[in-house]
């Protein structure tokens, strides 16, 4: 049974670290802030929905209700995080005594199919305004949709009382696409220790950024600069940049020359 506030949902929303020089500027970024707190909002329903329980709202139902929208919480600060390249709140207490165990959160048990849930089943494509409008984000292959209207060739997968986003529906399935298939990698890029790095496929990202990632992430671990690496993505704003965090309150950017990683400062600019 799951119990959160929404105060500590919304603490999740990072808004106040976006600064110039992280994408905040971007279309990108300002369509995930709203979609962070559309999630919120979802959660807010959510947990009143689950407080009548008995009164004509079965505690199974309620607990559904809050475990999706949970769910479209950590969807979309995944999404702010990659769209306006923000870093993690340093908010740990130092600890003396050695190096502090990462903290791991147990997955969400998938939640059922429903007959208006939909998967995308290209690389990339991308949520409109309206049924061929203007572009308010980019969603990529395996991500779950749910479906709440339809016109023509288009869409509909926010529901009614939010700003719409419309969806080519032939990029769309009923079944999950299946995974590709992921390269071999040398052992010291699959170390444990590396965490949050998209595989080929998810998030638009191939064989090559993969490799980037993990090999900037491996040269950070060997060098003694982090512990650990929590996430890694490309750069919204700037083409050939990527990133990775090691748990900071920035991220690290490089590029990658002549087939290794090098790393330009704490902000896609430097590069």
């Amino acid at each position: 049974m799951i119990r959160i506030s929404v105060a500590a949902a919304a603490v999740c929303l990072l808004v106040t670290a976006c600064g110039p020089a992280t994408g905040i500027n971007s279309s990108a970024c300002r369509s995930a802030r709203v979609e962070s707190q559309e999630a919120t909002d979802r959660l807010q329903a959510a947990l009143t929905t689950q407080a009548r329980a008995g009164g004509g709202v079965s505690r199974e139902a309620g607990d559904a209700l809050v475990e999706m929208s949970v769910e479209r919480i950590e969807r979309a600060n995944r999404e702010m995080n990659r769209a306006c390249e923000l870093g993690l709140p340093d908010t740990a207490t130092p600890n003396t005594a050695g190096a502090p165990e990462p903290v791991r959160v147990a997955e969400p048990t998938p939640l059922p199919d429903t007959p208006n849930t939909r998967y995308v089943n290209v690389a990339m494509t991308e949520e409109r305004s309206s049924p061929g409008g203007a572009v308010v984000n980019r969603i990529y292959r395996g991500q779950r949709l749910e479906v709440t209207d339809r016109e023509g060739a288009w869409v509909r997968v926010t529901e009614l009382r939010y700003d719409p986003r419309w969806v080519r529906a032939s990029d769309l399935s009923r079944e999950r696409p299946a995974p590709l298939e992921q390269p071999a990698l040398a052992p010291d890029l699959m170390d444990p220790r590396i965490q949050g790095i998209p595989g080929v496929g998810e998030e638009g990202h191939n064989e090559a950024d993969v490799r980037a990632l993990r090999m900037a992430s491996a040269q950070l671990l060997a060098s003694e600069q982090c512990r650990q690496v929590e996430m890694g993505n490309r750069s919204v704003n700037r083409s050939g940049v990527y990133w990775v965090n090691c748990g900071e309150n920035s991220n690290r950017f490089f590029t990658m020359r002549d087939g290794e990683p090098h790393f330009c400062g704490r902000n896609a600019d430097a590069c």
